[in-house]
């Protein structure tokens, strides 16, 4: 991704403050841009919309981080690693991909809130820490099971019995300790968690293989994530990769992945934009305003036109008069136009 413009970028552009007709510096100005990003993005896989990257998995499932939207490749150093979902995984591999007869496959499993899962059958306390004081207090309401399969229930303020459980955030960095779920919990579903000034952890609490009491981190959540959700796979013949032992005697192991990016909801001013072409933008606001006017004639044309700065982009990124060739990397396939 090229990350090179933020949203008080698009405030300050002549050009966009011109089609947009609201005043730059409203919450109006960044619905439009964000509405027109998160719209172009499902319209193609755009310059510096997709990128390279490396995961390190600690256990038969890897979740990816918020930013990841689709997984379209990946790999170990045993090779290529094939990619199906669950239609997929009904109707069979394509040819080409069998070709790779690759021992090692991912398979979408579903969506977490969290990037590890409770250890142990019995269940574990989870604690909630945060890295600014003033978000101690903050709470996040857990929802899942505990030992016994039991769903995770707690009375509210009237005495009436509901779903999910209430923790209340300590300072990680201070004399206030976290509040810790006074139920074992064995699985978490969902989060529902109050919006903070900083960054925010999930943990484990509780007993270790050595009968040791330790935190085991579960989660990280930015400020403005008040309803986490991330994608998961499972990662078959997880056996099958090497993997070398952390300083906490744990089993890591690497997976290089090529992912389609998620649109993240911009919030501040200094939040990037994942689509920066000011051409396309501009194009993209136009269509907005003829959707909302009910003009959509108006508003295809504009798309159309958004559309076309970005293949433009594309073009010049990445020019068609180039020789086509085959690149391997870290065993990835890529083709070069």
């Amino acid at each position: 991704m090229s990350l090179q413009y933020q949203l008080s970028d698009a405030r300050a552009d002549l050009g966009l403050r011109e089609v947009s007709t609201v005043c730059h510096d409203s919450d109006k100005f960044r619905y439009q841009i964000d509405t027109v990003i998160r719209q172009l993005m499902k319209r193609g896989a755009w310059f510096g919309t997709e990128v390279y990257a490396k995961f390190c998995v600690y256990g038969s499932h890897i979740t990816f981080p918020r930013y990841v939207g689709t997984v379209i490749g990946a790999a170990t150093c045993q090779g290529q690693s094939r990619i199906t979902n669950n239609w997929y995984s009904i109707v069979g591999p394509r040819s080409c991909c069998s070709l790779f007869n690759p021992s090692v496959n991912l398979v979408d499993d579903g969506m977490s809130p969290v990037y590890n899962e409770v250890t142990g059958a019995e269940g574990k306390q989870i604690a909630y820490h945060v890295e600014k004081s003033g978000d101690v207090g903050k709470k996040v309401k857990i929802y899942g099971f505990s030992y016994g399969n039991e769903p995770l229930r707690e009375k509210n303020s009237d005495g009436v019995w509901e779903d999910g459980v209430t923790v209340t955030a300590g300072y990680a960095g201070g004399n206030t300790p976290p509040q810790m779920t006074t139920q074992l919990v064995t699985k978490i579903t969902h989060i529902v968690r109050q919006p903070t000034q900083g960054r925010a952890w999930l943990y484990e609490y509780g007993p270790d293989a050595n009968n040791d009491i330790a935190l085991n981190y579960l989660a990280m959540y930015e400020p403005n994530e008040t309803n986490p959700m991330y994608r998961r796979m499972k990662v078959q013949n997880y056996a099958g990769i090497p993997g070398v032992e952390d300083d906490y005697g744990r089993i890591r192991k690497q997976i290089d992945v090529m992912v389609k990016l998620e649109h993240i909801k911009l919030v501040n001013d200094y939040d990037f934009l994942l689509i920066d072409d000011f051409d396309a933008l501009r194009y993209g606001i136009q269509a907005l305003r003829a959707d909302e006017a009910g003009n959509a004639g108006d508003a295809e044309v504009f798309w159309n036109k958004a559309v076309r700065e970005l293949n433009f982009l594309d073009r010049v990124k990445t020019p068609p008069e180039q020789i086509a060739v085959k690149v391997r990397t870290g065993g990835f396939v890529a083709s070069l136009r």
